[in-house]
């Protein structure tokens, strides 16, 4: 799976798959992941999310696009 540059610097924390009901042909998942670059204030880290929709294109499971 190719992820941003911004994603692959930072520290996932956790994958979800998403129930997307009937749908064979499409996996969703909602990952979180810790901000590296975010000023940690107070000791807290920043937290993103993304949503990654794999699909399935002629038998092989491609990523489709992603949303932050």
């Amino acid at each position: 799976m190719n992820l941003p540059d911004y994603i692959n610097s930072d520290t996932i924390v956790y994958i979800e798959k998403m129930d997307l009901g009937e749908e064979k042909d499409k996996r969703s998942y909602n990952v979180i992941f810790a901000n590296d670059g975010v000023e940690k204030a107070g000791g807290k880290l920043g937290f993103s999310d993304i949503n990654i929709d794999v699909i399935n294109d002629g038998g092989v499971w491609k990523v489709s696009g992603f949303t932050k």
